[in-house]
């Protein structure tokens, strides 16, 4: 399969590369900069292709991945020094720390006290398809050490938010869209985390007419959560990281499982940022979610459901 750099490294004309990119579902901002040629000039070529036009919208097929994130696994093991030793074998630099919540440039491990016989591994920032390569690094050493999960352990993701910021109505629509679809979402987690005081769901009293009244982030987040970060959408992470923090996910080692989520997660954001769903029914999820992540959550739901 192509990707971005084999498509410029191509000996064809600046308008075949950028139709290629296009296809590959970058934006027009983003080939633009990978192309090094204007914005006016990719336009160009996205009208010649879609016409003038062709509508804004999400298509979940052409998903490209290229959001900043983060993960916190929390893991069962019983020595942090052989964790630690186990990731920087793998090529990945690991520090082990005391409790902070300082973004560092390595890889970490904190004690946590929610996860008893374990503790937590975060994630430096990551970047997408790069930073999914360094995560199937990280899952497979710890697989390697023995970590092990238990219904304690959860996984919690972060995404970046530097292209909408505090914007309240992508914040609405990620609380109305995430509240609304919660029920779907938690078939397919397991029971210990669909009603969890760390994860706590997003379906509060009223919640409809609190979200669509809120005026500012701040506001939302005194009519829903109490600007408390215990629940299963948390955006008082944005206000310490500049992250939305995605905290529901059972923990896992599964470098599968981990990539799916984000990935659920990445194209959730993506898609909040213009859109909110109609409904809680399952086939709101073919909004965003490509065939290979439905058909990874349908088994996921009929697996909890068995």
């Amino acid at each position: 399969m192509e990707n971005i750099q084999s498509i410029l490294e191509q000996a064809t004309t600046k308008t075949n590369k950028i139709k290629m990119l296009l296809r590959l579902g970058m934006t027009r901002k983003q080939v633009a900069e990978a192309m090094g040629v204007g914005y006016g000039f990719v336009q160009n070529v996205y009208a010649s292709v879609y016409g003038v036009a062709h509508p804004r919208k999400f298509l979940a097929e052409r998903f490209f991945f290229n959001r900043t994130f983060g993960v916190e696994m929390e893991i069962i093991h019983n020595s942090k020094s052989e964790v630690c030793g186990a990731l920087r074998r793998s090529g990945v630099e690991c520090v082990s720390e005391s409790y902070n919540h300082t973004t560092r440039t390595h890889w970490k491990i904190v004690s946590d006290a929610s996860v008893e016989g374990g503790f937590e591994i975060v994630s430096p920032v990551l970047k997408g398809r790069e930073g999914l390569d360094e995560l199937k690094k990280v899952c497979d050493a710890l697989v390697g050490a023995g970590a092990k999960i238990k219904k304690c352990c959860g996984l919690h993701v972060h995404l970046g938010t530097d292209d909408f910021k505090a914007d309240i109505r992508v914040w609405k629509n990620l609380y109305k869209n995430y509240a609304t679809l919660e029920s779907i979402i938690d078939s397919f987690m397991p029971p210990s985390r669909r009603d969890n005081r760390f994860c706590q769901s997003m379906r509060v009293g009223g919640w409809r007419g609190k979200i669509g009244s809120a005026r500012t982030l701040q506001d939302l987040e005194s009519k829903i959560t109490g600007r408390s970060r215990y629940f299963k959408l948390n955006s008082q992470s944005y206000w310490r990281h500049r992250t939305v923090e995605f905290r529901q996910h059972s923990g896992s080692v599964e470098f599968e499982k981990v990539k799916n989520w984000i990935l659920f997660c990445a194209r959730f954001v993506e898609f909040s940022k213009k859109n909110a769903v109609q409904s809680g029914e399952k086939a709101e999820l073919k909004k965003f979610l490509d065939s290979d992540l439905i058909n990874f959550y349908d088994n996921r739901a009929a697996k909890f459901a068995a």
